[in-house]
């Protein structure tokens, strides 16, 4: 009976507990309050860690689509259009999926939104702009 009992609290327990952590694991809203934005100035962030390939080589552009969850993390990161060479690419892709994020609000809550970014890259010059 006492092993019964005791087995009881901790099932109950664990759900009691389980219910007070913050879950996350929801389909993006359509409609926001608030968009998610960066934390900090996203085109100071690419152009800190530009190749110096790109610092030296024309023009490029390259559009990204990510979800940006109700904590701020970059989950579903994708390239969309780019016309970087392989490498370039995938650092853009790191830089971005490292970015620290405000997530999106509805209703007073955090919330996961889409989020599309076109980052363009004229001579070394960044500009980013979050859809």
């Amino acid at each position: 009976m006492k092993t019964t009992l005791v087995l009881l609290t901790l099932i109950l327990g664990g759900f009691s507990f389980a219910q007070g952590q913050k879950e996350c694991n929801q389909l993006p809203y359509a409609k926001v309050d608030t968009k998610a934005e960066a934390v900090g100035d996203l085109n100071g962030i690419i152009a800190s860690t530009l190749p110096k390939s790109l610092a030296e080589d024309g023009s490029h552009e390259a559009v990204l689509k990510m979800y940006v969850d109700c904590f701020g993390k970059v989950t579903k990161l994708k390239i969309e259009k780019t016309d970087l060479d392989d490498a370039n690419g995938k650092w853009l892709w790191n830089v971005i999926y490292n970015s620290e994020w405000k997530p999106a609000t509805a209703m007073k809550k955090d919330v996961t939104s889409t989020v599309f970014i076109t980052v363009k890259i004229n001579n070394g010059e960044v500009e980013a702009t979050v859809q």
